[in-house]
C-alpha cells in the first residue's frame, strides 16, 4: 500500500511533496529527491532534470491493458507481464475478475506470456484477487524500490528485458520498472475511486505530465475522466 503524502504549496511555482518514505521538491530549476535506504540527492541543471524525467517517461502510454499489443511485445522477445492490480486490472478494491479481464489473460496466456500482478496493496487483498484469478502475486511490494519486481523476475527465471511492467501510476509502476530496465506501459486509470494517498499522488502527476508530454509523451484518446 502507498504511505500517506503531504502536498505543500510554497510559492514561487515550487511545490513539496512530503512522505514516509520519500520527498520531492520540484521547481521550475531545481529537483531535489530523498529516498529511505539512500543518500540525499540534489539534482541541478538540465542535464540532470531531464534524467529525473526520463526515469518517469513510460515506453508506451494505452488507454487500458486492452490497447496493448500482445503480438508486438512477443515479437520483442518479452515473456513476462508484470501488472498492477487496482485502476489497472480491476477497479480499486474490485473483489470479482470481469468477464473482459478473464478474455484478456486467456488471450495472453495462450500467446504463450506468463502474467503476474506486482501490487502495493496489502498482502490479503492481493493473495485474495490472486487466488480468484488464478495469477501469481507479489502483493505490499513496495514499488518502486526493485524489490517486488525483482521477486517476481526470479519467480520465473526472467531477466528484465524479458518483462513489461504495466500499471496506472508514473511514481510507482513507470518509474520502479525503468529503474531495472523493465519495458514500461503505462495505462489510464480505470476509474477516478481510489485510496487517499494515490488521490494526492495523483497531484503531482498532474505536474509531472506536461513536462513528459513536452518531450513526446502523447496521451492515448479516450472519452474517460483521467488525468
Amino acid at each position: 500500500m502507498n504511505r500517506p503524502l503531504l502536498l505543500c504549496t510554497l510559492g514561487m511555482g515550487r511545490v513539496a511533496v512530503l512522505s514516509w518514505s520519500t520527498a520531492y521538491m520540484t521547481s521550475s530549476w531545481r529537483y531535489c529527491v530523498f529516498e529511505t535506504g539512500t543518500s540525499s540527492k540534489l539534482i541541478n541543471g538540465t542535464g540532470d532534470v531531464v534524467s529525473w524525467l526520463q526515469s518517469l517517461m513510460p515506453n508506451e502510454y494505452a488507454s487500458s491493458i486492452y490497447e496493448i499489443d500482445l503480438e508486438r511485445l512477443w515479437n520483442q522477445g518479452i515473456r513476462l507481464i508484470l501488472t498492477d492490480l487496482d485502476n489497472t486490472l480491476v477497479p480499486w478494491n474490485h473483489p470479482d475478475v470481469p468477464e473482459d479481464l478473464a478474455t484478456w489473460l486467456n488471450k495472453a496466456h495462450a500467446r504463450g506470456f506468463h502474467v503476474c500482478i506486482v501490487s502495493n496493496n496489502s498482502s490479503g487483498r492481493v493473495e485474495e484477487f490472486a487466488a480468484l484469478s488464478g495469477l501469481p502475486a507479489v502483493g505490499a511490494a513496495k514499488k518502486p524500490k526493485p524489490v517486488g519486481f525483482l521477486e517476481a523476475l526470479q519467480r520465473f527465471d526472467m531477466r528484465a528485458e524479458q518483462a513489461v511492467m504495466v500499471g496506472d501510476q508514473l511514481f510507482t509502476d513507470v518509474r520502479g520498472g525503468n529503474r531495472l530496465g523493465i519495458y514500461t506501459i503505462l495505462v489510464l486509470p480505470i476509474e477516478s475511486k481510489e485510496w487517499w494517498g494515490t488521490r494526492i499522488v495523483r497531484n503531482v502527476e498532474r505536474m509531472a505530465m506536461p513536462l513528459l508530454r513536452a518531450r513526446g509523451l502523447k496521451r492515448p484518446n479516450s472519452n474517460s475522466l483521467r488525468r
